[in-house]
């Protein structure tokens, strides 16, 4: 039951407001799995994360899956943002720090600072 009669245009407007937000949480629900592989990879523990990236780097992959993840993750933020969308952010950086010398991968092992512990 329609409590007031609406016009043509305006519930073409709201079929295409239905739309936009269809979308936006199509962005979101991107940005999450993304997000998902991002916190999959870099909270692997360190002899692990090593293992996979080792693997990474042996196949050739490692450079286009990080690229990739960047382009990603740096598309679906500028469509955040460009929708004003307050919605979450793709992390578009690596976990940690990562050094490749020879072809063997070492990650930077994580600092804790002894004097903020207290």
């Amino acid at each position: 039951m329609q409590i007031v009669n609406k016009q043509q245009t305006d519930i073409d407007i709201s079929t295409i407001e239905s739309s936009i937000a269809t979308f936006i949480n199509s962005i979101n629900a991107s940005i999450f799995a993304l997000n998902s592989t991002h916190q999959a990879l870099w909270s692997l523990p360190d002899d692990r994360l090593v293992n996979v990236l080792q693997k990474m780097l042996d196949s050739g992959t490692l450079m286009t899956i990080f690229m990739n993840h960047n382009y990603s993750a740096s598309v679906l933020n500028e469509i955040q943002n460009k929708s004003n969308s307050t919605g979450p952010r793709a992390i578009d950086v690596a976990g940690r720090e990562i050094t490749i010398v020879d072809g063997i991968v070492s990650i930077k092992p994580i600092s804790v600072d002894v004097q903020n512990l207290e």
